[in-house]
C-alpha cells in the first residue's frame, strides 16, 4: 500500500545496517539503537503518477495517482536527522494529518 525511501546521515546511525534483517521498525529501530525519536518538522503532500518503479514495488497501474509525502525529521537536539519520501497508493488509502488543531482527511 505505501512505500517509503528515508536518507539519514550514517555519523547519526553508524553500523545501521547491523539491524536491518527482519526489521519492522524504523523509529523503533532508532529509539532500541540509537536512542533517539526523530520528530517531524515539515511534509509536503503532493499527487502525482508513480514512476515505473514505484508503480511496479506498490503493485499498482502507472495512471493512477499515488500520495507523495516528502518530510523532513529532526533529531530532539533540534538538527535535521532524516529526510523521507513516502509513496501512497491514492486507491487503497485515506489520510489523516492531525498536527494539534488542524485535521485533514481525503
Amino acid at each position: 500500500m505505501s512505500v517509503t525511501t528515508s536518507v539519514l546521515p550514517e555519523k547519526m546511525v553508524p553500523g545501521l545496517e547491523r539491524y536491518l534483517k527482519d526489521f519492522r521498525s524504523l523509529y523503533g529501530l532508532l529509539k532500541e539503537n540509537y536512542h533517539f525519536t526523530p520528530l517531524r518538522k515539515r511534509s509536503v503532500f503532493s499527487a502525482i503518477f508513480p514512476t515505473i518503479k514505484d508503480a511496479a514495488v506498490l503493485n499498482m497501474p502507472e495512471d493512477v495517482p499515488i500520495l507523495r509525502i516528502e518530510s523532513v525529521m529532526h533529531h530532539p537536539d533540534g538538527f535535521p536527522v532524516e529526510y523521507g519520501i513516502t509513496r501512497i497508493r491514492g486507491d487503497m488509502n485515506q489520510c489523516l494529518v492531525d498536527f494539534g488543531e488542524v485535521v485533514l482527511s481525503k
